[in-house]
């Protein structure tokens, strides 16, 4: 004679960590690339009065973390200009660090589970 045998779906529950790990990481994700942004401002000489250090921001998308500056004079810092060699701080804060990304990702994922 078989047992039965009863079997409750946790499939829900389980998404549901899953999404509120990817909302941390993303949050996570972006505060270090402002932090990492800072540290390259600093380290490619484009402070004067510090404002565009303390100018990252970032938003957060269904899938993806938009990461940008508010300073109206950063777009020319980091492609140059005629007379200003380009000091591209944002791409630097992201390719130089992807292993660092990948370790908030890794380190954040798997909470919960």
């Amino acid at each position: 004679m078989k047992e039965k045998v009863e079997h409750k779906s946790n499939a829900k529950e389980i998404l549901s960590q899953a999404q509120n790990n990817k909302q941390v990481c993303f949050m996570k994700v972006g505060l270090k690339q402002g932090e990492l942004a800072a540290k390259e401002v600093t380290n490619l000489g484009a402070v004067d009065t510090g404002r565009m250090r303390a100018s990252a921001s970032f938003s957060i998308g269904e899938n993806e973390v938009i990461v940008g500056n508010t300073a109206e004079y950063a777009i020319f810092v980091t492609l140059g200009t005629r007379r200003m060699e380009a000091r591209p701080f944002m791409q630097n804060s992201i390719n130089n660090y992807l292993d660092t990304y990948r370790d908030i990702i890794k380190e954040h994922m798997k909470k919960g589970f």
